[in-house]
């Protein structure tokens, strides 16, 4: 796992997740593309874990290319307004008619999709590990 805030884990292990992930992928196959997703903010416990949130996002950009990343989307941007998340982006809704606001609402997905898409249109396969055959790897937590 890559993402534990929930569980509360330390910033420093979940970055430890992060580059060790992102080694192993690498090792694998040189020549492919790394793109991260950072972390979206938890309504549910948005209190809690939004410092932690932004510090482990703010630390994924300032390691990305000691890590070899090359693209990191700052999707929670997208999930933000006026200091807080914005809600009608979660609170997915389930089969048995609960609701919860950690999971991502169908317009959130939405949201991300679009995010993700525009990414991998616009940067992924004009950089240099192109060159090989690479492919592209997405990382979301």
């Amino acid at each position: 796992w890559t993402n534990n805030i929930g569980n509360g884990d330390p910033t420093e292990v979940i970055l430890s997740q992060f580059e060790n992930l992102i080694q192993t992928i690498r090792r694998n196959n040189p020549a492919i593309e790394i793109v991260i997703s950072q972390i979206l903010p938890r309504p549910v416990d948005f209190d809690q874990t939004w410092s932690k949130v932004s510090e482990v996002n703010r630390k994924i950009w300032e390691n990305r290319a000691v890590w070899g990343v090359d693209y990191v989307i700052k999707t929670w941007r997208a999930f933000m307004q006026g200091g807080g998340p914005k809600l009608d982006l979660f609170n997915a809704k389930y089969k048995s008619g609960r609701k919860d606001l950690l999971h991502l609402s169908p317009k959130g997905n939405s949201i991300l999709t679009k995010l993700v898409k525009q990414t991998i249109s616009k940067f992924v396969g004009k950089g240099k590990r192109t060159e090989g055959g690479g492919k592209t790897v997405f990382i979301s937590k």
